[in-house]
């Protein structure tokens, strides 16, 4: 006793426009793959329409689920993508803070060496005066 029951295929049990080859080639088909199959050449009892339908549901779900988690992939890429665009502007940020910080620093230096080059202009007018009194007078 087969596994499988007796499948009786007509053109008519195909698609429309299915020819008697055609049902000929799924019987075939279907005995190589182990299926109890004839070829009839009336339509049949198997309503293979209804089996279509189903394959072709089946067909629709698994493209709705493989979109689906395509979608779902592309997104999750997406977040990935804008949490590390974030993080290089939190970066970007924070070089910019500490360039400014920075240039701040160099500015104040800059100051504090214009002071210390006013002082030291200073002491050098006065060592020259203090040579100069000490420099006998003629």
């Amino acid at each position: 006793m087969s596994k499988h029951p007796d499948i009786h295929i007509s053109a008519a049990d195909l698609w429309a426009g299915a020819t008697a080859e055609h049902a000929k080639q799924v019987v075939l088909q279907l005995q190589r793959d182990g299926y109890r199959a004839f070829h009839v050449s009336t339509p049949s009892d198997a309503d293979i329409g209804s089996f279509v339908a189903l394959v072709d549901a089946f067909w629709a779900a698994m493209l709705e689920v493989a979109e689906t988690a395509v979608n779902e992939a592309a997104r999750q890429q997406n977040a990935g993508a804008l949490r590390l665009l974030q993080r290089a502007q939190e970066t970007h940020n924070q070089i910019m803070q500490q360039q400014d910080e920075a240039q701040a620093v160099l500015q104040a230096a800059a100051a504090r060496l214009q002071e210390l080059d006013t002082i030291n202009g200073r002491l050098q007018e006065l060592g020259q005066a203090i040579t100069q009194m000490q420099e006998p007078s003629p």
